[in-house]
Parts: C-alpha cells; structure tokens; sequence
C-alpha cells in the first residue's frame, strides 16, 4: 500500500507507478479527497507559519484539478 500525499500534479510520475503495477498484476485503486478553492484559500489564510500566497494555492488547485481528469480518462 502507498499513500500519495498531497497535489498529485506530477501526472507523469504517479501515471507511470500506477500502469507498471498493473502490469504485474497488481488492482490499484485511487481515493481522492478535494477541497473547494475557496477552502483552499482560507485555511492558508489562517496557517500562521507556513502560508503560501493565493496565487500559489490557486495555481497548485488548478494543477490538481487538471491531473484528476487526467487520470480519470487514463484509469476510469
């Protein structure tokens, strides 16, 4: 079992683990848990220590959101 933290927005990399496990065989499975933007935003708002500017996390979601249709077409 692997968990893959975080953005998913390297396509290529995460596409690549995925089809060589299934090519040994392997039932892989992918769970994903969005955000809406506008979340997104305010809880960076509210993190003291390591926040990003909103350009980042707008950026960042827009990536997310392109590399889950990606892999919706590519895995089902």
């Amino acid at each position: 079992m692997n968990i893959a933290p975080a953005v998913l927005k390297n396509i290529k990399n995460y596409t690549q683990k995925i089809k060589a496990l299934q090519d040994q065989g392997f039932e892989v499975h992918m769970v994903v848990a969005t955000t809406p933007l506008e979340t997104a935003i305010a809880r960076n708002k509210a993190r003291t220590e390591r926040s990003l500017p909103d350009f980042v996390v707008k950026k960042t979601y827009d990536q997310v959101q392109e590399s889950l249709a990606k892999y919706r077409e590519d895995f089902g």
